[in-house]
């Protein structure tokens, strides 16, 4: 009889817990985004990005494409910045050598963006008129773009750790 309301117990423990998703893997997330670039399903692109960082906002690949679409469709290399910094502040006190190679490509990717920040803020360019400068929405389905990742983002994902930022460790 114990045995059978332990069971039970149990059994009601495991039917209650959500089902969770596992989320792709980092050379999924960018084998999804080149498939819809090079195909210019810009808008489904954009979709993809949003329901993956909705999904999984802390995963690093998730913050890696979020940081593109901020860069590539809102030109807001800002935020961009700010995304990639997320992921350097939670990685840099826990570096191993299997992150470094990455945690390098992650440190040259924001160095690129401060450029770029730079570059506008000595010219007296606001960041509304960043972001009101030349952006996929502005350009549409623009096929040339269509061959390449304009931003460099998205190139690192697939060397990025499958793993998930705690925000609440920094």
């Amino acid at each position: 009889m114990k045995i059978k309301i332990l069971f039970f117990i149990l059994l009601s423990i495991v039917l209650a817990l959500p089902a969770y998703a596992e989320p792709p893997s980092p050379q999924q997330v960018y084998d999804d985004m080149l498939r819809l670039w090079k195909d210019y399903q810009f808008e489904e692109l954009e979709q993809y990005i949003n329901s993956l960082y909705d999904k999984y906002p802390n995963y690093i690949p998730a913050i890696l494409a979020k940081s593109f679409y901020y860069e590539a469709y809102k030109n807001d290399i800002i935020t961009a910045r700010d995304e990639l910094s997320k992921i350097r502040s939670y990685l840099e006190p826990r570096l191993t050598p299997k992150l470094e190679p990455f945690f390098s490509e992650l440190l040259y990717e924001i160095r690129e963006l401060e450029n770029d920040i730079e570059f506008y803020q000595k010219r007296g360019i606001t960041l509304e008129e960043m972001k009101a400068a030349d952006t996929l929405e502005a350009l549409g389905e623009t096929r040339e773009l269509g061959d390449n990742f304009a931003p460099l983002t998205p190139t690192i994902i697939p060397d990025a750790p499958a793993m998930f930022i705690d925000e609440s460790a920094e």
